[in-house]
């Protein structure tokens, strides 16, 4: 498998100035192949190839052939339920490759566990993901793997890499050196989807996003946490507590003294 990963927001190649169009792909990719991002993790610097950026990808190997993927905007129109009155607004589709495709990380505390998270991946797998999958899309196929990642040792560094979406507690969040960290803030906000409450709203909660290299005092390993959006509490006829995983996965990785 040949894998992309978050861009380490702690990293920019050198780049001379005057190579002004190289400057302006760079600045655009978001996911390094996995040799490449294993030289990152190691404080290495990457030679940069044309020939190896495509979009938001980027690699040790040239990505001039066909694309990993293309985003497509198309015009809809929208119905007031009330007055019909039109609307249009556009929306985006991103296709793949016939190669390629989406995939995540995932560890588990026990094989009971894992076993009740495949189940929810089988039925997502026959429901569907995303906004049209009333319409047809959004299946999908997947399939079990094994990952190696090759790291930095953890106590050569005293930087943490996000692969996931991470919401610390509270005793992580004061121990967050920001002036030493590189980081960005996202929100995730939404609807419920379960049969029954689709008009409900989730609340919004904020992240650090992946790719972000956090730095902490006490050099430790940050664990996150799951944040309730919505729950019986707020919606009596909800009948469960809707939540998002804030749950930290990440890796050590060098960054230079500045």
């Amino acid at each position: 498998m040949s894998a992309f990963f978050p861009h380490p927001l702690s990293f920019f190649p050198n780049v001379p100035e005057e190579r002004y169009t190289l400057l302006k792909r760079l600045k655009k990719v978001r996911y390094l192949g996995q040799a490449l991002f294993e030289q990152v993790l190691q404080g290495r610097a990457p030679e940069v190839l044309d020939e190896h950026l495509q979009g938001p990808f980027w690699s040790t190997r040239s990505l001039s052939g066909r694309a990993i993927m293309a985003m497509h905007v198309r015009p809809r129109l929208a119905l007031d339920r009330v007055t019909q009155a039109s609307q249009i607004y556009h929306f985006a589709e991103v296709y793949f490759d016939r190669d390629a495709g989406l995939f995540f990380l995932a560890t588990f505390k026990s094989g009971e566990i894992q076993r009740l998270f495949e189940t929810g991946l089988h039925l997502l797998a026959d429901e569907g993901i995303g906004a049209d999958r009333s319409m047809g899309k959004g299946w999908f196929r997947w399939k079990r793997e094994e990952l190696t990642i090759q790291t930095p040792e953890k106590e050569n560094t005293a930087y943490m890499m996000l692969l996931s979406l991470y919401n610390p507690r509270p005793e992580e969040a004061s121990d967050i050196d920001p002036s030493r960290s590189h980081y960005a803030l996202i929100t995730r906000r939404g609807w419920v989807t379960a049969s029954g409450a689709m008009t409900l709203r989730r609340r919004a909660v904020r992240f650090f996003a992946e790719g972000s290299v956090l730095c902490f005092k006490e050099n430790r390993i940050p664990r996150g946490r799951l944040v309730v959006t919505l729950s019986p509490e707020d919606v009596p006829e909800l009948p469960f507590t809707v939540w998002r995983n804030g749950q930290a996965m990440v890796v050590p990785v060098y960054v230079r003294p500045e």
